[in-house]
C-alpha cells in the first residue's frame, strides 16, 4: 500500500489595523482582504489569525 501525499495549505495573518478603504496605496480595506482570502478557497486552507482585531494595543 503506497502512502498518499497530503497537502496542507495554511493562511496566516496577524494584527488587523485600519480596515477602512484608503484613497491611495495601500488601499486594503476589509472587503479587499476578504476577497484575497476567498481567492484561496480552492485549496481548502486552514486559516489562522494571531493578533489584535477588536482592541489593538
Amino acid at each position: 500500500m503506497s502512502a498518499a501525499k497530503k497537502v496542507v495549505s495554511i493562511l496566516h495573518f496577524n494584527d488587523v489595523y485600519n480596515v477602512e478603504e484608503q484613497q491611495q496605496e495601500p488601499v486594503a480595506g476589509a472587503t479587499r482582504f476578504c476577497a484575497a482570502l476567498k481567492s484561496f478557497n480552492d485549496l481548502d486552507p486552514l486559516v489562522l489569525f494571531s493578533g489584535d482585531i477588536l482592541a489593538p494595543s
